[in-house]
């Protein structure tokens, strides 16, 4: 009698151990995919944040307000990063943001506007590195990454870097016809997509033109086209 409560007991736990591991389980691997979402929801507020921030780099640059974008930043990333190391992205990419929003941080004090502006565009390169790093051959990633070289060609223009933007637009351009000629690739509108290779295409002309006054219009329509693509 004891041997056969005995062989219960034994059971009954086998049971609830292997009943626990499948719990834990399927738990980490509902975990992931929400994860992952998260991320790409926190790269794509970056996105925009500092797409946004660049944009208040004028001729009257109100460096109080920049400043003061720039610090706030580093209470999100506090929390971005936290969530990116636990994606198991490359820590030396997460000590990079680090760096460069601290150099960010000094070039705003200092009002070196073209410092500001490329030590803002460096952070804002990491970020399709970012979505590489969990979320390869996607159309967010593949979108980044496009859009990285056209802000970056913005930055050029900026500062009056016209060859550097020329070849950041050619950049663009050449991984947008990839993207296009892909297979399986889920746009929200493909009419859009269509648009944004041609405003790419528009770029170019105004940067042979060196016309900053067509380029940041063409720039401003294009930003807001490929939000919806």
């Amino acid at each position: 009698m004891k041997k056969s409560i005995i062989i219960l007991i034994i059971s009954v736990t086998i049971v609830l151990l292997v009943l626990s591991s499948l719990v834990v389980f399927a738990s980490k691997e509902n975990q992931a995919p929400k994860l992952e979402d998260k991320v790409l929801q926190e790269i794509e507020y970056l996105d925009k944040y500092m797409v946004s921030l660049l944009k208040n780099f004028g001729d009257n640059t109100n460096w109080e307000l920049v400043q003061k974008q720039i610090e706030e930043l580093y209470g999100t990333w506090n929390t971005i990063s936290i969530d990116l190391i636990s994606l198991n992205i490359n820590s030396n990419l997460i000590l990079n943001f680090n760096d460069f929003l601290n150099s960010s941080i000094r070039n705003i004090k200092s009002e070196d506007k073209q410092k500001s502006m490329e030590s803002i565009i460096r952070l804002y390169q990491l970020l399709p590195q970012y979505s590489e790093s969990f979320n390869p051959n996607s159309k967010e990633t593949n979108v980044l990454k496009i859009k990285s070289n056209v802000v970056t060609a913005y930055v050029n223009v900026s500062n009056e870097k016209w060859q550097e933007a020329q070849n950041q637009l050619t950049e663009a351009t050449n991984q947008f016809t990839n993207l296009l000629n892909s297979v399986g690739q889920d746009f929200h509108n493909q009419t859009a997509v269509n648009q944004c290779y041609v405003m790419i295409n528009e770029l170019n002309k105004a940067v042979g033109l060196q016309d900053k006054d067509i380029f940041f219009i063409e720039y401003q329509n294009l930003i807001e086209k490929m939000e919806i693509i």
